[in-house]
């Protein structure tokens, strides 16, 4: 056995230790190796401790932990049980500290932060969180991430609001067969196009255009209930005040705006032009079609906005192949029906009919 002449050497001996005693052994020194490692990876960095000693990234870190852990770093104290590779937690004391920022920052500093954006600001407050473990968190809170919905504010300014009281009040009372609106809508030539085609897995599919990519439409329309289909006009990078004065001359001139009409429009300067508005109220007297602007920030009691959304919606949808996009622009609009536009107007009288509008008028002038 300890014939050195015989080849038998340490490694002999090692072999012939007993299985335990050679386990231990190798505990220790394989412990103290890497509390080594970790010592290391706090001074230089987990990336580069795992390049310099030949071990994983995940290994390294989870040592420099455990010396950090040992040193009696507080903000590397652990539940029972200690840190574990890929679910490090913190103390219940630390958890509630941690969680009590996220919610403040959420709710009286900033609700659109990102996860990112947190674990900066934790570390601000001496917490080294990582981003899994914020999302962790929100599992826990049942809280889930969504687009937010951006209110106007100024559209809720008590000024705003009284001309809202008398807007509706007024087209309540009005006989909207005789209402007209107009609005203008933008169609850019790389956003009217079919959103999704199927192909073999892997390969593209490649749709030569038969129209510029810069192309731009700006169309004016002009919806009312009598009418069979909406009054547009097309205008190519220009919309002004006078274009828009000229398409009120031309659909009084076509029979679209009759005797007793209301044209309803909102606040943009194209309507109201300051050198424009007073011929524009002059035509309209001669006429006898009155003028109404809609309250700021209305969208919603347009169905002009609408008749867009159905046309773009065509647009992205039904888009036809080798057709000019002006040609497909007309088209989508022709399918606009009096049927349609019987539920557009109804749609916007349901949220003239709306309570939420008069609560909210009625919080704002008390």
């Amino acid at each position: 056995f300890w014939d050195w002449g015989g080849g038998v050497g340490l490694s002999r001996i090692t072999t012939l230790m007993p299985k335990k005693e050679k386990e231990e052994g190798k505990q220790k020194r394989t412990r103290r190796e890497n509390l080594l490692l970790g010592e290391y990876a706090i001074n230089n960095g987990i990336t580069t401790t795992a390049k310099k000693w030949g071990v994983s990234f995940h290994t390294a870190r989870y040592w420099k932990r455990i010396v950090k852990l040992e040193k009696g770093d507080p903000l590397m104290r652990s539940l029972p049980g200690g840190p574990r590779i890929g679910s490090f937690k913190f103390a219940p004391s630390d958890r509630g500290m941690i969680e009590l920022i996220i919610w403040w920052a959420l709710k009286d500093f900033d609700p659109l932060l990102n996860i990112l954006e947190m674990c900066e600001l934790l570390e601000e407050f001496g917490y080294d969180v990582k981003r899994e473990y914020v999302r962790q968190i929100f599992v826990s809170w049942k809280w889930s991430w969504k687009r937010p919905s951006y209110i106007q504010m100024h559209k809720y300014l008590p000024a705003n609001l009284r001309l809202y009281e008398s807007y509706v009040r007024w087209i309540l009372d009005e006989d909207v067969a005789h209402v007209k609106f107009v609005d203008e809508v933008h169609f850019d030539a790389k956003d009217c196009s079919r959103r999704s085609a199927v192909s073999p897995i892997g390969e593209r599919i490649i749709q030569p255009r038969s129209d510029d990519i810069k192309t731009r439409f700006t169309v004016t329309c002009m919806v009312g209930l009598d009418e069979e289909s909406p009054f547009l006009a097309f205008r190519e990078n220009a919309n002004t005040a006078n274009d828009f004065f000229n398409y009120f001359a031309d659909a009084i001139e076509a029979g679209y705006l009759k005797s007793g009409d209301v044209l309803v429009m909102d606040n943009s300067a194209v309507h109201g032009g300051a050198g424009t508005l007073s011929e524009l109220y002059s035509l309209a007297d001669q006429v006898d079609v009155r003028i109404r602007f809609l309250p700021a920030y209305s969208p919603e009691f347009n169905p002009c906005e609408l008749v867009f959304n159905s046309v773009k919606s065509w647009l992205r949808h039904k888009r036809r192949t080798g057709v000019p996009l002006k040609e497909d622009i007309k088209f989508s609009f022709a399918q606009i029906t009096p049927d349609h536009m019987s539920k557009f107007y109804q749609k916007c009288c349901r949220t003239f009919k709306s309570t939420q509008f008069y609560s909210i008028f009625r919080c704002t002038s008390n």
